[in-house]
């Protein structure tokens, strides 16, 4: 039922962090690749996205939003 947006590889290809959204509960996860459990690094905003991965792969970046304000609606 989710949307993966913003898919980054880890540089030695173990690990791919996707932006997944759904149902105002927008989410970070890290998927292994060799069949581990996935680790949701962050949860609960109303939008998440660019996703980018540090060059030596320490830090993960990202853009969230606690909520959305539609001023016109």
């Amino acid at each position: 039922d989710r949307d993966l947006r913003d898919l980054v590889w880890s540089a030695d290809g173990a690990r791919l962090y996707a932006g997944v959204g759904g149902d105002w509960d927008w989410q970070v996860w890290e998927i292994p690749v060799d069949g581990g459990p996935i680790a949701v690094l962050a949860r609960e905003a109303a939008a998440i996205g660019n996703l980018a991965l540090s060059p030596d792969g320490t830090r993960l970046a990202f853009g969230a939003a606690p909520e959305l304000d539609y001023p016109y609606n």
